[in-house]
């Protein structure tokens, strides 16, 4: 009896020791837990501020920034759904208003899937829309270019949504809206007067499509949630007013949305921070990647306008759309006597305060943000090139096929045939694509000269203006997004001239460059008949003499007694002359060009395929052709289109070896 009562207490001891022992595990396991959690959120972060700290300091600059106006500013985690900051919950939850613009991403998405648009669709904008007793005018400036999906997003075009319209109905239209939460309440705690808004019902009207209507309004926090889950792969999340380490994800739905309607409407809200509707927000600058839609709406109650915006901050992905992981911060700013650019301007501050929490720095203001590498081909629909207009001392964002059209109607305003004009706004399209930040030290991409690509805002053709401008607008659209690509599938280095006189140069002997196999020139003989075949100049030599002495590799004194050509390339231009009189110089036959051009005009040594002689007190140049001669000869392609090629095998032609990617289509 006495030897079971000493083994039973020694069982107990076990079991006491053994659970102590258990017990220390378990304090030390969430110890362990507690503090891996701890470093996960610092490294989220990126800096020593905890999530709470960034959630304060993000609902403090919203705070400031909305300040006495009335309205509503939602930041939110993407990922989640946490709600990050609300300032004003009461006009965030429990009060419902008209989206205007801001509803048109979910109006092409509905479009989209009914097959009435895709990224092929284009619209020419005609500035204001009128449809029954409905009357809209566009915010963008007129353009003469038809926009595609993505541009119309980004410039909110009230005529191409308006067009798009007519062909909903309300039923297909609130299908759409419904399934990403509109017309019922979020579920959203802590707040029993959530307001539900409403959807359109009865007959269908075009001002649906636009948000402008009484019949379809919407709450603001059923709009960030909406959008969320437009770009974050279908997740439409219950928002969570909870700090970061109690959150639990809560989805009211999984929608389906096909990767080619969410790339699509994403180039569209990227375009609209870079050249659109919030440019002048400065959003592209920002370190973080950000894009978002604007809205402007005047159907409300007692107001004359109200705006929003709702933005996303990403992190930076070389392909351009953004992965739906990879969507960190949704940030929604609606204000009432206001418009969408304006709240655009308002989250630029969070968006800011946000990177700066994050530690990002900003290395350099980046000018050229979410575009291509300048040799690689890709979706190009919601690319802008920064142009400066030199008449004007000004320099503004111009998405990519606007500023195509622009070149070819500068470059080509004396053109009439369409095979001609194509194959023209494809090389100019490469040339952009391959020089992008030719003027980076300047702070822009190209100027509107010769020096890169001459560019007009206005289409112009003094012959047949509307037969012109009809022309180009084909010539543009029907090849928009096409650019040559080289052996290796890379963005061509693409040139035009005027005219080659008989045979296109070579790149390495012009300009001393090693040049690619599609840049050694090609027999020409469409240019010989041309206008510009042949042309003849006389320059005083004492005129000339000056001129030469204003550049120091031309310089040979007060005198200049001689000229003499001492080689040509094969395609007949000089590639050396000697200058002979107080000294004497070799000069690159084109260098020589240039310096006479600067000062004398481009019209007086038109080529460097020229010969020259001196004839008393004066040098005469006969030369052929005009231009640098290499890639594309307008005057010869002109020809090739009269005789029936496309605009295919015209590019073939000069650019032998090259293919053509259909990029943005």
């Amino acid at each position: 009896m006495i030897l079971t009562f000493f083994l039973r207490l020694r069982s107990h001891k076990t079991l006491v020791i053994l659970f102590l022992i258990s017990a220390c595990v378990a304090i030390v396991w969430a110890s362990f837990s507690h503090t891996k959690l701890e470093d996960q959120s610092y490294r989220q972060t990126g800096t020593g501020s905890s999530d709470d700290e960034i959630d304060a300091a993000l609902e403090r600059v919203a705070r400031e920034k909305l300040g006495s106006d009335d309205g509503t500013i939602i930041v939110m985690d993407a990922q989640t759904g946490r709600l990050r900051a609300v300032v004003n919950p009461q006009a965030a939850f429990t009060e419902s208003y008209a989206p205007g613009s801001a509803i048109k991403p979910f109006t092409a998405l509905a479009a989209l899937r009914l097959h009435l648009i895709d990224d092929r669709t284009r619209q020419l904008c005609h500035t204001r829309y009128t449809y029954k007793d409905l009357s809209i005018s566009c915010p963008h400036q007129k353009t003469d270019s038809a926009f595609n999906l993505a541009q119309a997003l980004a410039y909110s075009c009230n005529y191409f949504f308006g067009k798009v319209g007519e062909r909903l109905e309300t039923n297909t239209f609130d299908e759409t809206l419904s399934s990403f939460g509109f017309g019922s309440q979020t579920g959203v705690k802590g707040t029993p007067a959530e307001a539900t808004g409403s959807l359109p019902q009865g007959e269908w009207r075009v001002s649906n499509a636009l948000g402008e209507s009484k019949q379809l309004m919407v709450t603001p926090i059923q709009l960030i949630m909406a959008y969320t889950a437009l770009v974050n792969g279908g997740h439409l999340f219950v928002p969570q007013q909870i700090n970061q380490r109690e959150v639990q994800i809560k989805e009211r739905a999984h929608l389906t949305i096909a990767p080619e309607h969410r790339a699509l409407l994403i180039e569209g809200m990227k375009g609209a921070v870079k050249y659109g509707t919030a440019a002048s927000a400065g959003l592209a600058t920002l370190p973080v990647d950000v894009f978002g839609k604007t809205g402007t709406s005047a159907m409300m109650n007692d107001y004359h306008s109200q705006g929003w915006f709702i933005g996303f901050a990403s992190e930076r992905d070389s392909a351009g759309i953004p992965n739906p992981d990879n969507i960190r911060l949704a940030v929604l700013v609606f204000l009432k006597h206001s418009h969408g650019a304006d709240c655009a301007g308002v989250a630029r501050s969070i968006f800011e305060e946000y990177a700066k929490r994050r530690g990002v720095v900003e290395d350099e203001k980046r000018t050229s943000e979410n575009r291509l590498p300048a040799n690689a081909p890709g979706h190009l629909s919601s690319t802008s090139v920064r142009l400066h207009l030199t008449s004007r001392n000004i320099t503004r964002d111009v998405a990519l096929e606007e500023y195509v059209l622009g070149v070819v109607s500068a470059e080509g305003s004396i053109e009439d045939e369409i095979e001609a004009l194509k194959a023209l706004a494809v090389v100019s399209r490469t040339f952009a694509l391959h020089n992008l930040q030719r003027h980076a030290n300047e702070g822009y991409d190209f100027c509107d000269t010769t020096h890169c690509q001459r560019y007009l805002f206005t289409l112009t053709n003094e012959r047949n203006h509307a037969r012109f401008k009809n022309l180009l607008k084909r010539a543009v659209d029907e090849t928009a997004g096409e650019t040559l690509l080289d052996e290796e599938g890379q963005i061509a280095d693409a040139y035009f001239h005027a005219a080659c006189g008989g045979m296109t140069a070579n790149m390495e002997t012009l300009w001393g460059v090693p040049a690619p196999s599609y840049l050694g020139g090609v027999t020409d003989e469409y240019c010989v008949g041309a206008a510009a075949h042949e042309w003849v100049n006389v320059i005083p030599a004492e005129k000339l003499s000056k001129v030469l002495q204003g550049d120091p590799q031309s310089d040979v004194g007060a005198r200049l007694e001689n000229i003499t050509i001492t080689s040509r390339d094969r395609t007949g231009r000089v590639e050396f002359l000697t200058l002979e009189g107080e000294t004497s110089r070799v000069v690159r036959g084109w260098d020589f060009k240039m310096i006479v051009g600067r000062a004398l005009g481009w019209n007086v040594i038109k080529s460097s395929r020229f010969e020259v002689v001196r004839a008393g007190a004066n040098f005469v140049f006969r030369g052929t052709g005009f231009g640098h001669g290499l890639g594309l000869c307008q005057e010869g392609a002109h020809a090739l289109a009269r005789r029936g090629l496309t605009y295919r095998q015209i590019l073939g032609h000069y650019f032998p070896g090259t293919s053509l990617g259909s990029s943005g289509k």
